[in-house]
């Protein structure tokens, strides 16, 4: 929560607790909606998040792709170069990073 919500939480509690006007559940919905609204992100800004997301992933997976291309050049043997293949994408820091970025958007 930020600070921004958190204090209108609590601007919220207090003013309810506090009794500084008279109750009615309109007055009280009203409140409610005006500290959620503020909050509200919209379902196309969500979708458009969504689908930024996955051409990541997709970007993600086409550079590693392109690494292990590059990796394999000059190797003839498909075993041998999926071995290899195999330990530098497990071990190699930047295929770490990359393969965690993958997993961490997969929806």
């Amino acid at each position: 929560m930020t600070d921004k919500s958190a204090a209108a939480a609590r601007e919220l509690v207090e003013r309810w607790m506090g009794k500084k006007h008279p109750i009615t559940m309109r007055s009280y919905v009203s409140d409610l909606t005006a500290l959620i609204s503020e909050h509200y992100v919209s379902r196309e800004e969500c979708k458009e998040l969504l689908q930024q997301r996955d051409e990541l992933r997709e970007a993600l997976r086409g550079a590693i792709g392109i690494i292990r291309t590059w990796h394999g050049i000059g190797i003839i043997d498909e075993a041998k170069e999926a071995d290899m293949w195999r330990i530098y994408s497990s071990h190699a820091p930047e295929m770490k990073k990359l393969i965690a970025a993958i997993k961490n958007t997969d929806g």
